[in-house]
């Protein structure tokens, strides 16, 4: 369905990079043995693809107003979970790291939705916002990655504390 005829001829090159990223994904469950980071790096360059692929920028200040407060809710989740999941430097229960990226992909998800509008309002927010983010998802990757040697929970907090002080300065107050 993402990449139908309505969807590539919206972004055709961005639906042929997506496609390509699929197979290679595709590709990496293929081999006799499975490379796990190799297919973690794929399925996370193929979400990164995925977010923001949209043919519609969000229509409304309403609908940028849900997005933002979903990005903030969910973002907030992300290191509760986390410190959950993780001690003495290493993934003590992998369910609790996969619950920080549901709560992380949601907050991406809900981030795809609100960036044509933070740009539009204040481009060098949205940047900021966005990088904040992706450093948020880096520390994600790297638990799931090298499960026995993680980020510590600080510096998810002070990640999940940088995207929500980035949101609170690049959108307005009422949102």
């Amino acid at each position: 369905a993402l990449l139908d005829p309505a969807w590539r001829s919206a972004e055709p090159a961005r639906a042929d990079a997506i496609a390509r990223l699929a197979r290679t994904l595709r590709d990496s469950t293929d081999a006799a043995r499975i490379d796990t980071k190799a297919l973690v790096r794929h399925t996370t360059t193929l979400e990164r693809s995925i977010n923001g692929f949209s043919p519609v920028a969000a229509a409304s200040d309403e609908v940028a107003a849900e997005a933002a407060a979903k990005v903030a809710r969910f973002t907030e989740l992300v290191d509760v979970e986390y410190g959950r999941g993780v001690r003495d430097g290493a993934v003590s229960m992998q369910l609790e790291i996969q619950e920080a990226r549901s709560f992380l992909r949601g907050a991406l998800d809900a981030w795809s939705t609100l960036e044509p509008v933070a740009v539009r309002r204040d481009a060098d927010g949205a940047q900021r916002t966005a990088r904040a983010l992706e450093a948020l998802d880096a520390l994600i990757v790297r638990a799931e990655t090298t499960p026995d040697d993680v980020a510590d929970t600080a510096d998810v907090t002070r990640a999940k504390d940088q995207v929500r002080s980035t949101l609170e300065r690049t959108v307005p107050a009422d949102w």
